[in-house]
């Protein structure tokens, strides 16, 4: 999303993509660290490369990269279409060994690294 991250805006777009995924058996995750946007999304090939094609052309989003696509055994974000997360670095400390120099760098993280630790911190904001 461009400037200004309004809350009110961030809250009816994680709405928006809840009531979709879960037509869509999508379930994922997504946080927000005042600088990153990270998003995991997890289903059907022939529901999630679509919707991730609708991320990369939304005017909202900019920046957008795919890290890895990876057939996994079981869903971490089962019980959430979308789980939304405004962390902060108090939040962050706690996984310092995804960290690089103290900070939370996700253009550093290769697939698998995001994958556990969004699975990690969203176990902790269940």
């Amino acid at each position: 999303m461009g400037g200004g991250h309004n809350r009110q805006r961030l809250d009816d777009l994680v709405q928006t993509a809840r009531w979709n995924n879960s037509r869509r058996g999508v379930t994922g995750a997504l946080i927000f660290d005042g600088t990153w946007f990270v998003q995991v999304l997890e289903g059907a090939p022939d529901a999630v490369l679509p919707l991730f094609g609708r991320i990369e052309e939304d005017e909202r989003h900019t920046g957008v990269s795919l890290i890895q696509i990876t057939e996994i055994g079981l869903r971490c974000f089962d019980f959430w279409s979308m789980i939304w997360a405004k962390i902060s670095s108090r939040d962050l400390a706690s996984f310092e060994h995804y960290l690089v120099n103290g900070e939370f760098r996700p253009d550093l993280m290769n697939g698998f690294e995001m994958f556990a630790f969004m699975c990690q911190l969203a176990a902790g904001h269940a």
